[in-house]
């Protein structure tokens, strides 16, 4: 498998001319039907619009932010967004016209277009076949929970949406010119976005060291990663006084009283239950199935999973 991708990444795949033009193309198609999805109604739930106008104005916390806004940490005073800093930072540049009267619906809306099409360039270097890569790309765009996530756009789905626009950039820098620094970066930026996107760590680790251990290539990794890490640090420290310190627990303990602890194994059992197997609620009346707060497995919002890919790659 590694053998192959390293392969896509160094030779060109016949027929793949028109491979910009194709995802360009699934990108338009997403951004249509993603913009119709979308009811229209403003997004109020918009931390990181917030805090990317309380960074423009050389400020690490919120002022007088709404009511609604309320998973956030007060500290001396202060209201913290406990959220990663990336996506806000993203948004500066939008924020920096529209302020907070930017609908962060209409910008998950174009930043899940723009992955879709990130996906279909992803499995064309890969070396997949333009009908496999098609079908991929429909489920993604479609099928899973991108879907949702794009054309709803609340702040949590927007952090979601720029961790897979950062995996998907590293991994087709992976797949092509291998700058371990700039891999590094976009995984920080990823993290950063998304804590938990911290665990592919091991997946770029092992694909820039194939197929033998690269020293020189690794540090550079590193560095990457390591330019992030001390921005994140930094970033906590100025808060809070603790680089390791992003608000959260402090959050968690004074507003939601939880009963275990945030990595106590009694969560893990119900986890699994909601990644894994988790259905609808059914219901003897329309629409007969209902949605709780606990989601859907994965099983449930993708289920092509269980399907075979139509054709060879």
């Amino acid at each position: 498998m590694i053998e192959r991708l390293e392969a896509s990444a160094e030779e060109p795949v016949p027929g793949r001319e028109g491979g910009r033009i194709y995802a360009t193309l699934a990108s338009f198609v997403a951004l249509v039907v993603y913009a119709l999805s979308n009811n229209g109604s403003f997004q109020f739930f918009n931390y990181h619009v917030w805090l990317a106008d309380a960074f423009l104005h050389g400020r690490l916390y919120l002022v007088n932010p709404p009511p609604w806004l309320n998973e956030i940490t007060r500290i001396n005073g202060h209201y913290y967004v406990f959220f990663g800093p990336v996506p806000a930072i993203l948004l500066m540049p939008l924020v920096a016209i529209l302020h907070t009267h930017l609908d962060l619906a209409r910008v998950c809306v174009a930043m899940g277009a723009l992955n879709v099409g990130l996906f279909w360039r992803l499995f064309e270097r890969l070396g997949c076949s333009r009908r496999v890569t098609a079908a991929l790309t429909v489920v993604f765009a479609f099928g899973s929970v991108h879907y949702w996530a794009s054309f709803y756009g609340n702040t949590w789905l927007w952090a979601q949406l720029c961790a897979v626009f950062f995996l998907l950039t590293g991994s087709l820098e992976v797949l092509g010119r291998r700058r371990a620094w700039l891999i590094g970066l976009l995984l920080g930026s990823a993290a950063l976005s998304r804590e938990s996107c911290a665990l592919a760590f091991f997946f770029f680790a092992l694909l820039i060291n194939h197929p033998r251990l690269d020293l020189r290539r690794s540090a550079q990794f590193l560095g990457g990663i390591g330019v992030m890490a001390l921005g994140d640090f930094w970033y906590n420290w100025a808060r809070f006084g603790n680089p390791l310190n992003n608000g959260y627990l402090h959050a968690n303990q004074s507003f939601w009283h939880p009963e275990f602890g945030s990595f106590s194994w009694h969560y893990i059992w119900p986890e699994l239950g909601t990644y894994f197997w988790r259905g609808p609620t059914f219901v003897s009346h329309f629409p007969f199935a209902e949605l709780t707060d606990h989601g859907l497995s994965i099983f449930w919002t993708t289920p092509a999973i269980w399907c075979r890919p139509w054709g060879s790659s």
